[in-house]
């Protein structure tokens, strides 16, 4: 029998999928009214399940139908990832603008400030028009109707062929994975741990959409999970700044050129730009340092090992061995909640003390 015939895949589909199109459903009308930031985060992280779900249980679709609802709502994604992005940084520049004492830092981050500001004015027109490119697709309304008949087909237990896919992504999610650890022996190499990041995030959803079949014993392996995607998200954002920090001030300086002739004001703007540069800097070896530490300690408790023996056995899993040590997100400073969970990585850094820049 395929698995696409499978009762309860397809149940398995049914639910992860109909979760996944409430929750951006759900978040429409607030990203319209762009009162709550939280809202185009929600709606982000919606449309990731969505694309990594479709993907997973792709042999239940008709294959074209799948690939323009993927291409759909990538696009979708995209301007909610660029509007999400602006929102965090303004955050933090507010942060750093109301907390600076020195005044040769305020006009640069100031300019920087509006610059992001205006960006974000854009950014929200660009979402509008995908959230009406995205309803007029009439996308969500297909799968929910695809799903349908799927929908009910619940059975006492998951078949062998669904524990079989899960276990086959979620083992060569972890491979992925492991396959960076060398990286984490360098602080500097911010290619690898892109990688990382993004490893980290497929083996996250693939866990997700498994977690039905295990009636959520896979929770507490997913909760490291989580943490390690949080703290790699958390350090991409820290090298992203960088860059973008280097194309404001040559924008700056080809504006200043063009209408003056020459770029002397730059230098009221240049303190406060390489503040911020070095805040971010300093931010991200400390982040990369609680990455390590954190990897260290899962490795102690044998949590890989433990997770692929767990799906491969079928019995429930272990989970991590009890640690009067908590983890940081036992602490309340996890990003993995406000870099791809339900706290905003701006509130979660106000918790910290510390201003924020993902999920």
């Amino acid at each position: 029998m395929r698995i696409a015939d499978d009762s309860s895949f397809q149940a398995l589909a049914a639910q992860f999928l109909r979760k996944q199109i409430k929750q951006l459903a759900a978040q429409d009308e607030g990203i319209r009214e762009g009162i709550d930031l939280e809202y185009v985060h929600r709606a982000r992280v919606a449309t990731r399940r969505l694309r990594a779900g479709l993907k997973f249980f792709d042999e239940c679709f008709d294959a074209r139908s799948d690939k323009r609802w993927r291409r759909e709502i990538r696009r979708l994604t995209g301007e909610l990832g660029d509007a999400r992005d602006k929102d965090v940084q303004i955050e933090y520049v507010r942060s750093a603008l109301a907390e600076i004492h020195q005044p040769q830092y305020v006009p640069g981050i100031a300019r920087l400030l509006v610059t992001f500001e205006h960006q974000r004015e854009s950014a929200q027109v660009r979402v509008l028009k995908a959230l009406d490119r995205f309803r007029a697709s009439r996308t969500a309304e297909e799968i929910a109707a695809a799903i349908k008949p799927m929908t009910g087909r619940e059975t006492t237990a998951p078949s062998e062929s669904v524990l079989k896919r899960a276990e086959e992504q979620i083992v060569a999610g972890v491979d992925d994975l492991l396959s960076y650890e060398t990286s984490l022996t360098d602080a500097a190499d911010q290619l690898q741990h892109h990688a990382m990041r993004i490893a980290a995030k497929r083996l996250r959803y693939a866990m997700e959409i498994c977690r039905g079949a295990y009636a959520d014993r896979l929770d507490p392996f997913l909760a490291s999970v989580k943490e390690i995607q949080g703290l790699l998200g958390e350090i991409h954002d820290r090298d992203v700044w960088g860059a973008q920090l280097d194309a404001l001030l040559a924008d700056q300086r080809d504006l200043l050129d063009s209408t003056y002739g020459h770029d002397k004001p730059l230098e009221r703007i240049k303190p406060g730009i390489e503040h911020l540069r070095q805040e971010r800097a300093r931010d991200r070896d400390r982040l990369f340092d609680q990455l390590a530490g954190y990897w260290q300690k899962l490795r102690k408790e044998n949590l890989w090992e433990n997770l692929v023996q767990a799906v491969r056995s079928r019995k429930p899993p272990p989970g991590p061995p009890a640690d009067k040590d908590k983890s940081p997100a036992e602490h309340g400073k996890s990003p993995a909640e406000h870099g791809n969970g339900h706290v905003s990585r701006a509130k979660a850094a106000d918790v910290r003390g510390k201003p924020a820049t993902k999920q």
